[in-house]
């Protein structure tokens, strides 16, 4: 029973091992677009801006602000180098060398960079923190690996494993069990329950907007309200199903179906929201049970043989030969067995901190309430950095939305916009708003200025940009900025049927200048 529910298969294990690693080294390209401006101090958010946003916090939420190799230094040589040394760590990972240690390196240096600018933070990268944590816990080695555990096993004449069963194997799956539930008990306001608006908000919300999200905007306000509906129940129920002990193969391969429908085939086409949507889908793998492999082999054998398939079998041969003459050389130098299974202090380390997880979002859920079971115990989230929130869309989706304009006026007289690259200065509307960010952190720092927690942010952020501008504009004096101005676009969606009122405009930050 207790292996049917919380045991995993090998073979997930291996392909949830290659998808993550896969995933870091995207994410650090991604991140590498940026990086002079998320992480250098010539950028929006030097370290004094990191240092002087917790400063307000107690004594360790001040060590996030240090807690972090990235802190270093605020030249961007030093932060290509821990780009490199990250993706090289996250290869290694893909490709199953040494597992568990470049899991855990990958895991270490990911909280380094996560610290260094918490404002470009998405609910993927908290996701994704999570599932390299629990992995740690589970013999990522084992399959499809260069480490070949499984077959070393058979090396020694030991009979090797095909499934995996830990309190780190429960843990990730409760793990995802948590994560629905959560969210779902967090969007507590009538648009999720009675009013059943909050589809119709969220697809409003013009930083996410897609063409599709549009046309789904437009459909009858009845469907929207049944849509809203069965999302919630899907996040209730949904993630119960995975636990119940009977059918349960072909109950979590349907399951893992319409999940991937829901993030892929339903958010991910309606919104764009970055890859939230396909880190959601990582937990999901490792509920894919034997069933789905054995089909899998059974349908690659029913293919008819071409030059593909031969070519990928040669492939697959030749990569297999090379790895037993490898664990050939290790049985010479007679090395120890390898051990599967996790140690007993790794199993009483993940019972911990599958306990703390839950009381963390119960204390989150009402703080009130249930509160008092960590409360002194809220340093371990911030030292290891097991907090979370699950809270997307709640308890209601945001009603508040807009855009920036960083409105200059040069000494010359013209005013420009600084933040459509120094175009005449226009207060319309940018059709659509989401195209006017390169990559989803930049699209998460720009929507974070206007709030008020990053009010001493806002100052970087233009500096940042008049530097843009004065390194694009060299020895012009006509071209100097006199004033500036940092607005924001308020934009308020009105209930259903209700018209769209006008735009207002907020001033986050101005300062004038006599010489620049």
């Amino acid at each position: 029973m207790l292996d049917r529910l919380f045991g995993i298969d090998l073979r997930s294990v291996a392909l949830l091992r290659i998808i993550v690693g896969g995933y870091l080294l995207w994410d650090l390209a991604d991140r590498a677009r940026g990086l002079t401006r998320d992480y250098t101090d010539w950028g929006a958010f030097p370290r004094e801006a990191n240092v002087s946003m917790w400063m307000g916090g107690d004594y360790w939420e001040r060590a996030w602000a240090f807690a972090s190799f990235h802190m270093a230094s605020g030249d961007a040589a030093w932060q290509v180098f821990l780009f490199l040394l990250a993706a090289v760590c996250a290869f290694f990972l893909m490709v199953g060398y040494r597992s568990r240690l470049f899991a855990c390196l990958s895991w270490i240096l990911m909280i380094s960079l996560q610290n260094r600018n918490p404002i470009v933070l998405t609910g993927a990268d908290q996701m994704i923190r999570h599932t390299i944590f629990w992995a740690m816990f589970l013999p990522l080695g084992a399959r499809f690996s260069v480490d070949g555990l499984a077959a070393v096993c058979k090396a020694y004449q030991q009979s090797a494993p095909t499934r995996t069963l830990s309190i780190g194997s429960a843990g990730i799956l409760l793990q995802t069990l948590f994560l629905y539930e959560f969210t779902a008990a967090l969007k507590s306001a009538p648009e999720w329950h009675a009013e059943g608006t909050a589809l119709y908000y969220a697809l409003s919300i013009e930083h996410y907007q897609t063409t599709l999200g549009r046309l789904m905007l437009a459909m009858p306000i009845g469907f929207l309200k049944l849509s809203t509906w069965l999302t919630m129940g899907l996040e209730v129920v949904g993630p119960l199903l995975a636990f119940i002990p009977v059918a349960t193969e072909r109950i979590r391969l349907w399951l893992i179906l319409l999940f991937v429908l829901f993030h892929l085939g339903g958010i991910g086409l309606l919104m764009d929201v970055g890859p939230i949507c396909e880190t959601s889908v990582f937990l999901w793998i490792c509920f894919l049970p034997g069933l789905f492999w054995d089909k899998l082999s059974a349908l690659w054998g029913r293919l008819p043989v071409s030059s593909f398939k031969t070519w990928l079998e040669a492939k697959r041969t030749g990569l297999i030969h090379w790895r037993n003459e490898r664990i050939v050389q290790r049985v010479k130098r007679g090395e120890p067995l390898p051990e599967l299974r996790s140690t007993k202090i790794a199993q009483v380390v993940a019972a911990l901190c599958l306990v703390y997880i839950l009381l963390w979002n119960l204390r989150v859920l009402d703080k009130k309430r249930y509160g008092h079971f960590i409360e002194n115990l809220t340093w371990v989230a911030s030292l290891v950095r097991l907090d979370q929130y699950w809270g997307m869309f709640a308890p209601f989706p945001f009603k508040n939305d807009g855009w920036l304009v960083l409105h200059a006026i040069l000494e010359e007289g013209s005013e420009v916009d600084l933040m459509r690259g120094g175009q005449l200065v226009r207060w319309d509307k940018p059709d659509p708003v989401a195209a006017t960010y390169v990559n989803e952190r930049e699209r998460k720092f720009l929507m974070n200025l206007y709030d008020q927690q990053y009010t001493q942010q806002r100052a970087y952020f233009v500096q940042y940009k008049m530097l843009e501008w004065l390194q694009a504009h060299p020895q012009q004096p006509n071209k100097r900025i006199r004033q500036i101005n940092l607005y924001y676009m308020l934009h308020t969606t009105p209930p259903p049927g209700q018209p769209q009122p006008k735009p207002r405009k907020l001033l986050l930050f101005n300062e004038s200048y006599t010489k620049v």
